[in-house]
Protein backbone atom coordinates (compact mmCIF):
# COMPACT_ATOMS: atom_id res chain seq x y z
CA UNK A 1 0.00 0.00 0.00
CA UNK A 2 1.44 3.04 -1.02
CA UNK A 3 1.64 6.22 1.09
CA UNK A 4 0.69 9.80 0.45
CA UNK A 5 2.75 13.31 1.32
CA UNK A 6 1.01 13.81 5.13
CA UNK A 7 -1.28 16.71 5.27
CA UNK A 8 -3.03 18.62 7.73
CA UNK A 9 -6.88 17.69 7.44
CA UNK A 10 -8.83 14.46 6.57
CA UNK A 11 -12.37 14.79 6.25
CA UNK A 12 -14.54 11.76 5.54
CA UNK A 13 -17.69 12.36 3.63
CA UNK A 14 -18.05 15.31 1.10
CA UNK A 15 -21.58 16.11 1.62
CA UNK A 16 -22.36 20.28 2.60
CA UNK A 17 -21.10 19.67 6.06
CA UNK A 18 -17.64 17.86 4.68
CA UNK A 19 -17.19 20.61 2.22
CA UNK A 20 -18.32 23.78 4.36
CA UNK A 21 -15.67 22.23 6.74
CA UNK A 22 -13.49 21.93 3.68
CA UNK A 23 -14.04 25.40 2.44
CA UNK A 24 -12.48 27.07 6.28
CA UNK A 25 -9.90 24.58 6.13
CA UNK A 26 -8.86 25.85 2.96
CA UNK A 27 -9.11 28.98 3.94
CA UNK A 28 -6.49 28.93 6.25
CA UNK A 29 -4.15 27.43 4.21
CA UNK A 30 -4.57 23.75 5.94
CA UNK A 31 -3.52 20.91 3.31
CA UNK A 32 -6.79 19.22 3.69
CA UNK A 33 -8.10 16.24 1.70
CA UNK A 34 -12.12 15.69 1.47
CA UNK A 35 -12.48 11.57 1.07
CA UNK A 36 -16.40 10.98 -0.59
CA UNK A 37 -17.88 8.14 -2.32
CA UNK A 38 -20.49 10.12 -3.25
CA UNK A 39 -23.43 7.98 -1.88
CA UNK A 40 -25.20 11.27 -0.62
CA UNK A 41 -28.24 10.46 1.78
CA UNK A 42 -30.53 12.77 -0.36
CA UNK A 43 -29.51 10.96 -3.82
CA UNK A 44 -32.65 9.73 -4.63
CA UNK A 45 -35.30 12.24 -4.22
CA UNK A 46 -35.98 14.62 -7.19
CA UNK A 47 -35.51 18.39 -5.32
CA UNK A 48 -34.30 18.97 -2.22
CA UNK A 49 -35.94 22.17 0.25
CA UNK A 50 -34.99 23.96 3.30
CA UNK A 51 -31.70 25.58 1.96
CA UNK A 52 -31.83 29.13 1.68
CA UNK A 53 -30.86 30.21 -2.43
CA UNK A 54 -30.99 26.67 -3.33
CA UNK A 55 -34.67 25.78 -2.57
CA UNK A 56 -36.31 23.13 -4.30
CA UNK A 57 -32.85 22.52 -6.35
CA UNK A 58 -31.53 19.35 -7.71
CA UNK A 59 -30.10 17.25 -4.90
CA UNK A 60 -26.60 18.10 -6.12
CA UNK A 61 -27.06 21.38 -6.85
CA UNK A 62 -25.62 22.39 -3.61
CA UNK A 63 -22.88 19.97 -3.74
CA UNK A 64 -21.41 21.15 -7.12
CA UNK A 65 -21.14 24.70 -5.84
CA UNK A 66 -19.45 23.26 -3.12
CA UNK A 67 -17.06 21.89 -5.03
CA UNK A 68 -16.68 24.34 -7.26
CA UNK A 69 -16.10 27.28 -4.15
CA UNK A 70 -13.07 24.55 -3.06
CA UNK A 71 -11.42 25.03 -6.88
CA UNK A 72 -9.93 28.39 -5.06
CA UNK A 73 -8.02 26.48 -2.92
CA UNK A 74 -5.31 24.47 -3.74
CA UNK A 75 -4.44 23.63 -0.80
CA UNK A 76 -7.86 21.58 -0.88
CA UNK A 77 -7.99 18.16 -2.46
CA UNK A 78 -11.18 16.11 -3.59
CA UNK A 79 -10.68 12.30 -3.59
CA UNK A 80 -13.84 10.26 -4.72
CA UNK A 81 -12.44 7.30 -2.82
CA UNK A 82 -13.64 5.44 0.34
CA UNK A 83 -11.67 5.15 3.97
CA UNK A 84 -11.61 1.91 4.54
CA UNK A 85 -9.61 2.45 7.75
CA UNK A 86 -8.77 4.84 10.59
CA UNK A 87 -5.78 4.41 13.01
CA UNK A 88 -4.36 6.83 15.74
CA UNK A 89 -0.66 7.26 15.91
CA UNK A 90 1.83 8.78 18.13
CA UNK A 91 1.94 11.75 15.21
CA UNK A 92 -1.86 11.88 14.34
CA UNK A 93 -3.64 9.45 12.43
CA UNK A 94 -3.16 7.31 9.55
CA UNK A 95 -6.12 6.23 7.22
CA UNK A 96 -6.19 3.67 4.56
CA UNK A 97 -7.90 5.21 1.51
CA UNK A 98 -8.38 2.82 -1.68
CA UNK A 99 -5.24 1.86 -1.31
CA UNK A 100 -2.93 4.54 -0.36
CA UNK A 101 -2.47 5.45 3.24
CA UNK A 102 -2.58 9.15 4.18
CA UNK A 103 -1.72 10.52 7.45
CA UNK A 104 -2.89 13.70 9.46
CA UNK A 105 -2.95 15.89 11.46
CA UNK A 106 -6.95 15.72 12.51
CA UNK A 107 -10.10 14.39 11.28
CA UNK A 108 -13.73 15.76 10.72
CA UNK A 109 -16.34 13.30 10.36
CA UNK A 110 -18.87 14.20 8.13
CA UNK A 111 -20.01 10.63 6.04
CA UNK A 112 -23.75 11.39 7.49
CA UNK A 113 -26.33 8.45 7.98
CA UNK A 114 -27.81 6.20 5.75
CA UNK A 115 -31.71 5.11 5.52
CA UNK A 116 -32.60 1.69 5.46
CA UNK A 117 -35.57 1.32 3.08
CA UNK A 118 -38.28 -1.72 3.99
CA UNK A 119 -38.09 -4.63 1.22
CA UNK A 120 -41.25 -3.34 0.38
CA UNK A 121 -42.45 -4.28 -3.42
CA UNK A 122 -42.97 -1.14 -5.34
CA UNK A 123 -41.56 1.31 -3.16
CA UNK A 124 -38.28 1.28 -3.74
CA UNK A 125 -39.66 2.48 -7.28
CA UNK A 126 -41.18 5.76 -6.10
CA UNK A 127 -38.57 6.44 -3.43
CA UNK A 128 -37.74 10.02 -3.74
CA UNK A 129 -40.41 11.31 -6.46
CA UNK A 130 -43.93 10.40 -3.47
CA UNK A 131 -42.14 8.21 -1.28
CA UNK A 132 -40.06 10.11 1.58
CA UNK A 133 -38.38 9.84 4.94
CA UNK A 134 -38.48 13.53 6.32
CA UNK A 135 -41.59 15.03 7.07
CA UNK A 136 -39.19 18.49 7.90
CA UNK A 137 -37.95 17.81 4.24
CA UNK A 138 -40.47 16.47 1.99
CA UNK A 139 -43.85 17.62 4.47
CA UNK A 140 -44.50 21.01 2.41
CA UNK A 141 -45.00 19.18 -0.68
CA UNK A 142 -47.47 16.80 0.61
CA UNK A 143 -49.76 19.55 1.47
CA UNK A 144 -53.17 18.79 1.29
CA UNK A 145 -52.81 15.03 0.22
CA UNK A 146 -53.64 11.40 1.54
CA UNK A 147 -50.33 10.63 3.01
CA UNK A 148 -49.52 6.50 4.39
CA UNK A 149 -47.01 6.30 6.90
CA UNK A 150 -45.25 2.83 6.68
CA UNK A 151 -44.12 1.39 9.84
CA UNK A 152 -46.32 1.58 13.48
CA UNK A 153 -43.48 0.95 16.00
CA UNK A 154 -42.18 3.77 18.37
CA UNK A 155 -43.85 7.46 18.87
CA UNK A 156 -45.27 6.95 15.09
CA UNK A 157 -48.10 9.25 17.03
CA UNK A 158 -45.71 12.23 17.08
CA UNK A 159 -44.38 11.54 13.34
CA UNK A 160 -48.33 11.41 12.60
CA UNK A 161 -49.09 14.69 14.48
CA UNK A 162 -45.66 16.42 12.11
CA UNK A 163 -47.88 15.42 9.32
CA UNK A 164 -51.15 16.50 9.71
CA UNK A 165 -49.21 20.36 9.59
CA UNK A 166 -49.10 19.40 5.66
CA UNK A 167 -51.48 16.34 4.84
CA UNK A 168 -55.34 16.60 4.75
CA UNK A 169 -55.45 13.09 6.02
CA UNK A 170 -52.83 10.46 7.53
CA UNK A 171 -53.42 6.68 7.92
CA UNK A 172 -50.82 4.23 9.97
CA UNK A 173 -49.91 1.37 8.17
CA UNK A 174 -47.47 -2.03 9.58
CA UNK A 175 -44.90 -2.98 7.93
CA UNK A 176 -45.15 -6.49 10.51
CA UNK A 177 -46.88 -6.76 13.95
CA UNK A 178 -45.39 -3.34 15.47
CA UNK A 179 -48.18 -1.17 17.11
CA UNK A 180 -47.74 2.48 18.53
CA UNK A 181 -45.81 3.17 21.37
CA UNK A 182 -47.59 6.72 21.63
CA UNK A 183 -51.12 7.71 21.02
CA UNK A 184 -52.65 8.41 17.82
CA UNK A 185 -53.84 12.16 16.88
CA UNK A 186 -57.21 12.48 16.32
CA UNK A 187 -58.67 11.39 12.70
CA UNK A 188 -55.18 9.48 12.72
CA UNK A 189 -55.65 5.69 12.60
CA UNK A 190 -53.79 2.28 12.51
CA UNK A 191 -54.73 -1.09 10.26
CA UNK A 192 -55.26 -4.07 11.45
CA UNK A 193 -53.21 -5.70 9.09
CA UNK A 194 -49.69 -4.67 7.35
CA UNK A 195 -48.36 -3.81 4.07
CA UNK A 196 -47.84 -6.08 1.50
CA UNK A 197 -47.00 -3.80 -1.79
CA UNK A 198 -46.99 -0.31 -2.98
CA UNK A 199 -49.11 0.15 -6.25
CA UNK A 200 -48.55 3.85 -8.37
CA UNK A 201 -47.96 4.70 -11.70
CA UNK A 202 -46.29 7.93 -11.67
CA UNK A 203 -46.76 8.13 -8.75
CA UNK A 204 -48.04 6.27 -5.59
CA UNK A 205 -51.49 5.11 -5.32
CA UNK A 206 -52.54 3.04 -2.42
CA UNK A 207 -50.55 0.42 -0.18
CA UNK A 208 -52.02 -3.25 -0.48
CA UNK A 209 -52.30 -4.96 2.51
CA UNK A 210 -51.63 -8.44 4.01
CA UNK A 211 -55.87 -9.51 4.07
CA UNK A 212 -56.39 -7.80 0.07
CA UNK A 213 -57.48 -4.77 0.74
CA UNK A 214 -55.63 -1.23 0.01
CA UNK A 215 -55.44 2.48 1.29
CA UNK A 216 -55.81 4.88 -1.31
CA UNK A 217 -52.49 7.69 -0.97
CA UNK A 218 -51.18 10.47 -2.82
CA UNK A 219 -47.61 10.19 -0.42
CA UNK A 220 -46.03 7.58 1.48
CA UNK A 221 -43.82 8.06 4.72
CA UNK A 222 -41.55 5.40 6.18
CA UNK A 223 -40.51 5.41 9.63
CA UNK A 224 -36.80 4.84 8.71
CA UNK A 225 -33.43 2.89 10.68
CA UNK A 226 -30.97 4.67 9.96
CA UNK A 227 -27.26 3.86 9.64
CA UNK A 228 -24.91 6.35 10.90
CA UNK A 229 -21.40 6.52 9.57
CA UNK A 230 -19.63 6.54 12.72
CA UNK A 231 -17.58 3.50 13.00
CA UNK A 232 -14.69 4.61 12.45
CA UNK A 233 -14.97 7.63 14.91
CA UNK A 234 -15.16 4.93 17.57
CA UNK A 235 -12.33 3.06 16.38
CA UNK A 236 -10.24 6.39 17.20
CA UNK A 237 -11.97 6.93 20.72
CA UNK A 238 -15.52 8.78 20.38
CA UNK A 239 -18.16 8.63 22.43
CA UNK A 240 -21.12 7.84 20.88
CA UNK A 241 -25.01 8.48 21.69
CA UNK A 242 -27.40 5.75 22.13
CA UNK A 243 -28.37 6.18 17.89
CA UNK A 244 -24.32 6.09 17.63
CA UNK A 245 -24.20 9.04 16.47
CA UNK A 246 -21.33 11.11 17.35
CA UNK A 247 -21.19 12.91 20.31
CA UNK A 248 -19.63 16.78 20.07
CA UNK A 249 -19.63 20.21 22.04
CA UNK A 250 -20.82 23.40 20.84
CA UNK A 251 -17.93 23.82 17.90
CA UNK A 252 -18.52 20.35 16.57
CA UNK A 253 -15.35 18.85 18.94
CA UNK A 254 -15.72 15.19 19.63
CA UNK A 255 -14.51 13.81 22.64
CA UNK A 256 -11.37 12.26 21.19
CA UNK A 257 -8.22 14.46 20.52
CA UNK A 258 -7.95 16.17 16.96
CA UNK A 259 -11.67 14.67 15.68
CA UNK A 260 -14.21 16.47 14.64
CA UNK A 261 -18.18 15.94 13.52
CA UNK A 262 -20.76 17.24 11.84
CA UNK A 263 -24.13 16.76 9.90
CA UNK A 264 -26.14 13.80 10.14
CA UNK A 265 -23.53 11.83 11.47
CA UNK A 266 -24.32 13.89 14.93
CA UNK A 267 -27.15 14.45 17.25
CA UNK A 268 -29.67 17.37 16.17
CA UNK A 269 -32.22 18.43 13.53
CA UNK A 270 -30.69 16.57 9.85
CA UNK A 271 -31.14 19.45 7.43
CA UNK A 272 -29.14 20.35 4.86
CA UNK A 273 -28.68 23.65 5.58
CA UNK A 274 -27.96 23.12 9.16
CA UNK A 275 -24.97 20.35 8.35
CA UNK A 276 -23.35 22.94 6.28
CA UNK A 277 -23.55 25.37 9.58
CA UNK A 278 -21.82 22.66 11.63
CA UNK A 279 -19.41 21.72 8.53
CA UNK A 280 -18.71 25.36 8.68
CA UNK A 281 -18.13 25.06 12.51
CA UNK A 282 -15.89 21.81 12.92
CA UNK A 283 -13.75 23.03 9.97
CA UNK A 284 -13.11 26.52 11.53
CA UNK A 285 -12.70 25.31 15.16
CA UNK A 286 -10.43 22.44 13.63
CA UNK A 287 -8.71 25.44 12.02
CA UNK A 288 -7.79 27.48 14.55
CA UNK A 289 -6.96 24.77 16.92
CA UNK A 290 -4.45 23.54 14.34
CA UNK A 291 -2.86 27.01 13.41
CA UNK A 292 -2.44 27.99 17.47
CA UNK A 293 0.14 24.93 17.56
CA UNK A 294 2.35 26.63 14.94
Amino acid sequence: MSETKPVDVLIVGGGPAGLAAALWLGRHRLETVVADRGEHRNRWVDASFGYLGFDGSAPDALVKAGRADLDRYPNVTLLESTVRALHRTDEGFHAEVDGRTLRCSAVVFAGGVRDVVPPLAGLRDHYGTSVYVCPLCDGYECREQRVVILGAGGSVGAFAQELLQWASSVVVVPLGDERPTDALPDGVTCTDHPATAVHGSSCVERVELKDGSTVPCDAIFFRSETIPATDMAADVGCDLDEDGLVIVDADGCASAPDVYAAGDCTPGPRIVQVAAAEGARAGLQCAETLMARR
